[in-house]
């Protein structure tokens, strides 16, 4: 029989895993939280209808402006 192994090395993939979107956004909204803000949870619930077209609209618009800015900064930034 082998010997007890007394020390676990951690593997390097781990090292290269994305870091975790979801529980960096529990962090930040307990934090919000803490702080004394009023945070609604909209990733809670089974909605029953879809989501209404005008916001769905403006979350695009929304999503493309910030997709613009994003790349006006990086060609700042290269320049």
């Amino acid at each position: 029989m082998g010997g007890i192994i007394t020390t676990i090395q951690k593997s390097q993939v781990l090292d290269n895993l994305p870091k975790q979107f979801f529980a960096d956004l529990v962090n930040k909204v307990s934090q919000k939280v803490a702080s004394g803000a009023d945070v609604i949870n909209l990733g809670q619930g089974n909605p029953d209808q879809p989501t209404p077209k005008n916001i769905v609209e403006a979350m695009q618009k929304l999503r493309r402006i910030r997709i613009v800015i994003n790349i006006h900064l990086f060609v700042v930034k290269m320049s």
